[in-house]
């Protein structure tokens, strides 16, 4: 596997030797290749995934250099170090130790690249660094425009970018919520996110390296390790989720092929703001335009039913949940928590 990387690491040291390198490119390339070694003297699943992390990191800082040095004027004669390859879909079981920052991980570099032509937005690689593919190469992008990962924590990069691809979606007229992936985050996991029991450094250091791989011709599943106790979902993650899922889940009948409810960027807001009642409230009324009857909206007497949401919730979390992709079977299990069956709306109705 390590070899996938010869080509690319070969222009990476040539690199490295150039008298206008940064010291913390030179920081990366060290990390890399002490990870190398411990995975060859130890081997395992973490020694490949603390490899994968190495791997990623040493790419972040290629791409503050080579990446926005592209379409300007170089200082040196040298070729450009082009971005990393893609890693073929066994550094996907290589790495799999069966934790749950890595399930995450794997699941948030997994969301790919929806529609075509002027009406396209690129895969999450393309918001941590500019980026654009030629076939089955990554080359540099001159404008960096969907770039917008920062310095910061995990949270507050995953709901920027969550914010960025529905602003593209938006903009190039793309009819799907662009958040699809080929793996999927269980609501149990997405739920000890939202509760923060996970290592979020993990993660931040591990998406770097899962956009890398070949989740696409990735056909197995991930471990799990046994855990103690689940989270229960909140129920405000239910409601919001529900309104961007990248494709039809919930059936109208035998002649329609679903219901779509299209996003509202005032949700974001709302939640960027801290103010969940609000967001949900939104997203409510989404859903019920979309023929959805939230559970609350109306008990069978016609009064107003509310339900706790915000009680010990991180907003903040809650957002950056958002941007997870999640099987249809979770969707559905979404919808049965928060949406009134079609027998009980039609008794409310009549």
């Amino acid at each position: 596997l390590l070899m996938e990387l010869d080509p690319w690491l070969d222009q990476v040291r040539a690199r490295a030797r150039r008298d206008d390198v940064p010291p913390r490119f030179g920081s990366a390339l060290r990390l890399l290749d002490e990870r190398i070694l411990d995975l060859c003297r130890f081997g395992g699943p973490r020694a490949f995934a603390d490899c994968l992390c190495a791997i990623g990191g040493l790419e972040r800082e290629l791409s503050r250099t080579e990446g926005y040095l592209s379409g300007k004027e170089r200082t040196s004669n040298q070729p450009p170090v082009h971005p990393a390859p893609r890693l073929s879909a066994s550094w996907i079981d290589a790495c799999d130790d069966g934790s749950l920052e890595y399930r995450l991980a794997v699941a948030l570099g997994s969301i790919r690249a929806e529609g075509e032509g002027e009406h396209r937005v690129e895969s999450l690689r393309s918001n941590l660094e500019p980026v654009v593919w030629k076939g089955a190469n990554p080359q540099w992008s001159s404008s960096g425009r969907c770039v917008v990962w920062q310095g910061g924590g995990l949270s507050a990069n995953l709901s920027r970018i969550l914010g960025r691809r529905l602003l593209d979606a938006r903009r190039v007229g793309l009819s799907r919520v662009p958040l699809a992936g080929t793996k999927f985050a269980s609501i149990e996991d997405i739920a000890a996110f939202v509760y923060g029991h996970c290592d979020d450094e993990r993660i931040l250091e591990l998406v770097w390296g899962t956009v890398l791989l070949d989740h696409g011709a990735h056909k197995g599943r991930l471990h799990r390790q046994l855990a103690s106790s689940s989270l229960p979902i909140p129920r405000a993650y239910a409601v919001l989720k529900l309104t961007l899922l990248p494709e039809q889940v919930f059936d109208q009948g035998e002649e329609d092929d679903g219901i779509t409810c299209r996003p509202d960027l005032t949700i974001l807001h709302h939640l960027g703001r801290g103010d969940l009642d609000g967001a949900v409230q939104v997203a409510a009324r989404r859903l019920r335009g979309a023929g959805l009857v939230p559970l609350w909206t109306r008990t069978p007497l016609g009064g107003l039913r509310r339900l706790n949401f915000g009680k010990g919730v991180s907003t903040e979390r809650i957002l950056a949940s958002l941007l997870f992709p999640i099987s249809r079977q979770d969707a559905l299990t979404l919808g049965e928590m928060v949406i009134q069956p079609p027998t009980e709306v039609q008794a409310v109705e009549g």
